[in-house]
């Protein structure tokens, strides 16, 4: 059967109790609703279309006027992981904790090319290293959620003027941002947590035993 990519988070969403979810697309990109539309997870899924941003900041974004005032969840549609209550463990650290965000953190397949997290010992996230090279930090994240001190933050960030004509911004480098600020995020370990870039050629050249089952 062919499924979208971004299926895998949709249906990690519903199982955390997510109930409504915006899809921010290309203006290219209606295969997508079409595919959605008979398989909506239980979630109502509303679209918004966009042009070429400046990354994947400022593509969420996009939905700020629908969820500012909301718990946001988010992570990355071409990313398929485990475990399937992920959002549930981040959901609940956000919560406990009253953190601005909390990210859900696994080991990391190839740390040296990954967007890597330093976390003290009671889980709070101390700073990012995007693509180090040679590095003594193993986790990265995988998804999060986040309060709307947050999703403020990040539509002021981005519209700065050093950040609104950045290129291929990354989530991380908005987070990192968020640290230096001063805001609490808190980071949860999943437990068995294991991922995939299925947008990677290798991952579909030999994908991963676990791939294969979900």
């Amino acid at each position: 059967m062919v499924e979208v990519a971004c299926q895998c988070l949709l249906e990690r969403m519903a199982f955390a109790g997510v109930q409504n979810a915006y899809v921010v697309l290309g203006a290219r990109k209606w295969d997508i609703p079409q595919y959605l539309a008979v398989r909506n997870f239980g979630l109502n899924i509303a679209y918004l279309v966009t042009g070429d941003t400046g990354g994947p900041p400022f593509t969420l974004d996009v939905a700020y006027p629908f969820v500012r005032d909301s718990i946001v969840v988010s992570g990355f549609p071409d990313i398929i992981f485990q475990p399937e209550d992920s959002f549930t463990l981040v959901l609940e650290r956000q919560a406990q904790t009253g953190a601005d965000a909390a990210l859900g953190i696994l080991p990391a397949n190839d740390p040296e090319t990954a967007d890597l997290v330093a976390v003290s010992e009671d889980g709070m996230l101390q700073g990012v290293q995007l693509h180090p090279g040679s590095t003594d930090l193993r986790r990265t994240w995988i998804l999060a959620a986040w309060n709307p001190s947050f999703t403020d933050f990040m539509h002021l960030y981005l519209r700065s003027p050093a950040v609104a004509a950045s290129q291929n911004l990354s989530m991380t480098s908005v987070i990192g941002a968020a640290v230096d600020e001063g805001l609490n995020i808190q980071c949860v370990e999943l437990p068995g947590g294991r991922y995939v870039d299925i947008g990677t050629p290798d991952a579909w050249a030999s994908p991963p035993s676990f791939l294969k089952r979900l």
